[in-house]
């Protein structure tokens, strides 16, 4: 049975600062983002490894017909794109609340 749940994930704020490189405007004082770090989502689930090689060939031949290697990485590295966006907006509002409680540049 298929599951319609949408999974939502947090990303550690050391995972965070190393993708998501965040700047404060010098005129307006809002946080800005830059660019994405090339790469800063990219996974390589063909190189994934079980302890149990049963289960290995089990997952690998699971993902080979439910579409294969390059669709499941597209879509944890959108998973991951998306969680860190959700955390730089959520970064974002709090900036924004403290700049108005008199807290910080």
């Amino acid at each position: 049975t298929i599951c319609e749940v949408t999974p939502h994930a947090a990303v550690s704020m050391s995972y965070f600062d190393k993708v998501c490189p965040i700047k404060v405007c010098p005129m307006t004082g809002e946080l800005t983002i830059e660019e994405f770090k090339e790469g800063s989502f990219k996974v390589n689930c063909e190189s994934a490894a079980c302890w149990s090689k049963d289960d290995e060939a089990m997952i690998k031949e699971k993902i080979v017909q439910a579409g294969g290697y390059d669709k499941l990485n597209d879509r944890i590295e959108a998973f991951r794109e998306t969680a860190v966006r959700r955390m730089y907006n959520v970064k974002r509002q709090f900036h924004h609340w403290g700049k108005e409680a008199g807290a910080g540049p």
